[in-house]
């Protein structure tokens, strides 16, 4: 299987080892799924969709609790580390 996006070559071992479904996500930030869910459908934390399931880079989400310093993740702090990333 190829990414979409860049073409890499992707098996499930890559899959395995770097995306995670939104319960594992969400015990990561400390938040409740339902606030994955909305975060998702806002487009604030989007995650990639297939079929009804919601996936999130394993990577992304650690960088976002270590953006975090301990503190409440919420949708002001979500936009300040994606603006950060974006400026990489």
């Amino acid at each position: 299987m190829q990414c979409s996006h860049c073409g890499t070559e992707i098996g499930l071992r890559y899959i395995a080892e770097r995306l995670i479904g939104i319960g594992e996500a969400s015990r990561i930030l400390g938040v409740n799924p339902k606030t994955m869910v909305r975060w998702d459908t806002m487009g604030i934390l989007p995650g990639i969709r297939i079929g009804l399931w919601r996936i999130y880079e394993k990577e992304s989400i650690e960088d976002l609790k270590k953006y975090s310093q301990g503190h409440r993740i919420d949708t002001r702090m979500i936009q300040a580390w994606m603006a950060e990333q974006q400026a990489y």
